[in-house]
């Protein structure tokens, strides 16, 4: 299981390093890389670490509402989670989209 983790790290890394060496085409199978490495780890459903590591993939792989029902079902489970209000933050932010307050 921890390899799963480490391999998805290490793509991420691998991406950031492919974009910043100007090959996208490579970033974005390392991206595609990591999503799959911490999709492997779904079976331990409820993992903080691993929800918040594939959310935030996601969201920079343009799969914005997949990441966002990963933070709100971590928020969900954990309402004083403050790295997930702050990944959806994020999520909405990028989208420019802001949540209306809810009604008391």
């Amino acid at each position: 299981m921890e390899g799963h983790k480490l391999n998805g790290d290490l793509a991420l890394l691998a991406s950031s390093a492919a974009f910043k060496g100007g090959n996208p085409t490579e970033a974005k199978q390392d991206v595609a890389t990591a999503i799959e490495e911490y999709r492997a780890l779904k079976s331990k459903p409820g993992d903080y670490i691993i929800t918040l590591a594939l959310g935030r993939t996601l969201a920079l792989d343009g799969e914005s509402a997949q990441a966002e029902t990963l933070f709100k079902t971590l928020l969900d489970k954990d309402k004083t989670n403050l790295n997930g209000y702050f990944e959806l933050y994020r999520v909405y932010i990028g989208q420019k989209r802001f949540p209306k307050p809810k009604q008391r």
